[in-house]
């Protein structure tokens, strides 16, 4: 039983929109953070601007992307509006905010427009 605890938290959540719209890599990094970020504000640990660290190198970590590959997500997540990026500290760490309203109403949006697609 512990080992399908231990086993089940190895996965994320990934919208099919999101795939769809910004790819496989972008969704599986926003899924991975969507994942943190419920798990710190449940546990009431995102700092006072509703925030948590996350260190930009674990992307190559845990997915194997590159440096290029891993701005180019972040790029793609911070100009679609769900996450912004703030670097604080004397050691400038990143700290990252997942705008849950705003990848909310898109996948909202692009089901609706998918739903009228089809019916015409």
């Amino acid at each position: 039983m512990e080992e399908n605890k231990k086993f089940a938290g190895n996965f994320s959540i990934v919208s099919d929109v999101i795939v769809r719209d910004f790819g496989a890599e972008t969704a599986i990094v926003l899924g991975k953070m969507r994942s943190m970020y419920d798990h710190y504000k449940k546990t009431n640990s995102l700092n006072k601007y509703g925030e948590f660290f996350f260190k930009a190198d674990s992307i190559e970590k845990i997915w194997g992307f590159k440096r290029y590959k891993r701005d180019a997500i972040l790029d793609k997540l911070r100009n679609a509006g769900f996450i912004t990026i703030t670097r604080r500290g004397e050691t400038a760490m990143n700290y990252f905010k997942i705008h849950e309203e705003i990848i909310e109403e898109y996948i909202k949006n692009a089901e609706e427009k998918d739903t009228l697609a089809e019916q015409s």
